[in-house]
């Protein structure tokens, strides 16, 4: 039996376009099936990513210590440090250590923000927005080290913040701090 003759198209009357059709049909229902799979199976729920992402980024900072962590050539007074072996701190205690540095040398200032910066563009995926801060406990004075917000606070519907204590000792005699990290992460 021909089924071309139960469809009763003229168009199909040839079979090189019902073999086409065919095949179009088929290519388009496969990649529907393929792109629904993927979309279901690949996407974590976006609070998940932010919170991992946020505890990442905690453990990065308050665990890794400078000497291990690339840092830019641009930065030169960090480099000089790693060279000689006087840097064992974490990379926020450094931080927190550039801060109380930079009330004698105003220089050390700018090495705070570059540090931070360099540390959260490198390390937050960037459909994150964040802000990194750093609270002096003894002054109460809060000390903006890097934010950036792809997506306005007042937009966003959840931020996860995690927050660390930091206390350090400078030359085996001074203590830094207390300070209180705040690090808040968003999209």
């Amino acid at each position: 039996m021909n089924y071309l003759a139960i469809v009763n198209f003229p168009f199909f009357n040839k079979k090189g376009y019902f073999f086409s059709f065919d095949g179009a049909l088929a290519t388009l229902i496969l990649s529907a099936g393929i792109f629904i799979l993927l979309a279901i199976s690949s996407s974590q729920p976006p609070q998940l990513q932010a919170l991992n992402t946020a505890r990442d980024m905690k453990e990065i900072l308050t665990s890794t210590q400078l000497k291990s962590y690339i840092i830019p050539s641009n930065i030169v007074d960090i480099n000089e440090l790693i060279s000689t072996g006087s840097i064992e701190n974490t990379l926020i205690e450094q931080i927190s250590e550039f801060h109380m540095r930079s009330a004698l040398q105003p220089s050390y200032a700018n090495n705070m923000t570059a540090l931070a910066r360099h540390i959260m563009q490198s390390s937050v995926p960037v459909q994150f927005s964040y802000d990194l801060d750093l609270v002096d406990l003894s002054t109460g004075n809060v000390i903006d080290l890097v934010t950036y917000e792809l997506v306005p606070r007042s937009r966003t519907d959840l931020i996860i913040p995690m927050k660390s204590y930091v206390l350090t000792i400078f030359n085996q005699s001074e203590v830094v701090g207390p300070y209180l990290m705040e690090l808040l992460i968003w999209s």
